[in-house]
């Protein structure tokens, strides 16, 4: 999780030199100054600034916080909620299997969607409720569904399936909650074109990998101490999996950000939702956990589910 969480700060990393190689030419110091008055921009035409900066932000007496200083502020409280659903997922991880980790994760879209009513003021269509019931029944059905799924006995893989997914669901609310705040403190109330908008969309999603690569490694040295989690230096093979795991977690999560600014934190979320099945073929190819009927089953509902999202958000919120 330190490492996946970590390489959030990557793609703003690269966004960032992409940005000074095309500005190659302007002073650093006129450039630098430039971006930040952009950001600023961006984060003051963000409602929640107006509204929830004057009690996050702490500052001395008689000084007001900046833009930029709710956007530290902010994402610094956001990083705590994505490592509690962080930390739930590998501890689920270590109960249940990956197919039943991730059908239950994503669940997350009912809490993403249960937030977005007070938090956002969103007003959901019948369409996104159809949509988000059928996918909490999809993902259960996958979960609990498939317990004529193909076990080996001696295989610690999963031997402890409701404990897992019971973490699994605490994770699921904490990503959910984690969703609908990022679009809350991380997106412009403006209509903006989706390049202008990325910019403070990668900062934001940066700051948690920033922070998360700051002070996440203190609970690693206790842990190391205790035995609990005892940490040696990567083989080879080792070090290629870490390379895959941070690249494929530092795009997903980027990209789930940039899909919740773009559109709403209930789309963002269902996105996560079209991966089971390619968790499911993991499963078996991997552990030899055979998918089941209720796979398929789970699976097909899930898919409707989407579809009438994708419907809704696109066509029916211009209705409304």
């Amino acid at each position: 999780m330190y490492v996946t969480h970590s390489s959030l700060a990557l793609p703003w990393i690269c966004y960032i030199c992409f940005q000074r190689f095309r500005a190659r030419h302007t002073p650093y110091r006129v450039w630098v100054k430039e971006h930040n008055n952009r950001l600023r921009e961006a984060v003051s035409s963000i409602d929640a600034y107006s509204t929830d900066g004057p009690w996050m932000v702490v500052k001395l007496r008689g000084r007001v916080g900046g833009p930029l200083d709710f956007l530290l502020t902010s994402m610094a409280v956001l990083t705590v909620v994505l490592m509690l659903s962080g930390i739930s997922w590998f501890v689920a991880l270590a109960w249940t299997t990956p197919a039943d980790l991730t059908a239950i994760y994503n669940s997350s879209t009912f809490f993403a969607a249960a937030f977005s009513v007070p938090l956002l003021g969103e007003r959901l269509g019948w369409y996104s409720i159809v949509a988000v019931g059928l996918s909490v029944v999809g993902t259960f059905v996958i979960a609990y569904g498939d317990t004529m799924a193909k076990h080996d006995a001696e295989d610690k893989v999963g031997t402890s399936r409701l404990f897992g997914n019971i973490v699994a669901c605490l994770g699921a609310l904490a990503f959910g909650l984690y969703e609908v705040l990022f679009k809350k403190w991380a997106c412009s109330s403006r209509p903006t074109s989706p390049q202008q908008s990325l910019p403070l969309t990668l900062t934001a999603s940066a700051l948690t990998g920033f922070y998360t690569f700051a002070t996440a490694w203190i609970i690693l040295i206790p842990l190391h101490i205790l035995g609990v989690e005892t940490f040696v230096w990567p083989s080879a093979k080792v070090w290629l999996w870490l390379v895959v795991a941070i690249l494929s977690g530092s795009i997903s999560i980027t990209m789930l950000a940039v899909l919740v600014v773009w559109t709403d934190p209930v789309f963002g979320s269902f996105a996560n939702v079209l991966s089971v099945f390619f968790v499911a073929l993991s499963d078996w190819l991997l552990f030899g956990l055979t998918p089941s009927l209720a796979t398929y089953v789970g699976g097909g509902l899930v898919i409707v589910a989407f579809s009438l999202l994708t419907w809704d958000t696109f066509v029916g919120k211009k209705a409304r």
